[in-house]
């Protein structure tokens, strides 16, 4: 019996170990949604999956459905976007875990795959001062919110979330909203129940 196999964007959300040098990896998708996937020995030397599906890695995977879950059969790296910087590092941790809480189920979502993918690049190639990494974090999870239908647009949020490309102007102006990101936020996340 012959299982078709899906190739996809992939970014890598978070990982754990289930044996034999096996991973369990959680993988936000571009045609998917978020997966989880089986990865057979990648922790191995001479794995040539390892290379691409390392945390916060942009890859092109095939994957195949199995009974449970999906196996990696085969990963072409693209990007590396996780920061070096520790402080950055920790957000976009933090910002993964609540994806991974808030989306439920496999489902097409390729908008939201783009919003988190422009806002890994931004942070990984852009040097911010701590002030402006606060504000990053609380509109990429404002925007991602959005995009799975937590909050609404506002009139005073909409440039917020409208831009196509992020940039450091971005931050600066949202600085006289932030107080309403904040409350948007914590509403979104206490009627999520989560």
């Amino acid at each position: 019996m012959s299982h078709e196999i899906k190739t996809t964007e992939a970014l890598v959300l978070a990982a754990r170990e289930a044996g034999d040098g096996t991973q369990i990896l959680t993988l936000l998708t571009a045609d998917l949604g978020l997966i989880f996937a089986r990865a057979q020995g990648l922790r191995e030397l001479k794995s040539k999956l390892r290379y691409g599906l390392q945390l916060f890695d942009l890859a092109n995977v095939s994957l195949v459905r199995g009974q449970e879950t999906w196996r990696v059969t085969n990963s072409e790296p693209r990007h590396s976007l996780a920061p070096e910087d520790p402080v950055k590092l920790v957000l976009i941790t933090r910002v993964a875990g609540l994806l991974n809480r808030l989306v439920r189920g496999e489902e097409k979502h390729p908008e939201l795959f783009d919003e988190y993918k422009n806002g890994l690049v931004f942070i990984s190639q852009t040097v911010l001062d701590s002030s402006q990494i606060r504000v990053y974090e609380l509109i990429l999870v404002l925007r991602l919110l959005h995009r799975l239908g937590y909050i609404e647009k506002r009139q005073e949020l909409s440039p917020l979330l409208d831009f196509a490309d992020w940039s450091e102007s971005d931050l600066d102006q949202s600085r006289s909203v932030q107080g309403l990101i904040v409350e948007m936020i914590n509403q979104a996340l206490h009627h999520s129940h989560l």
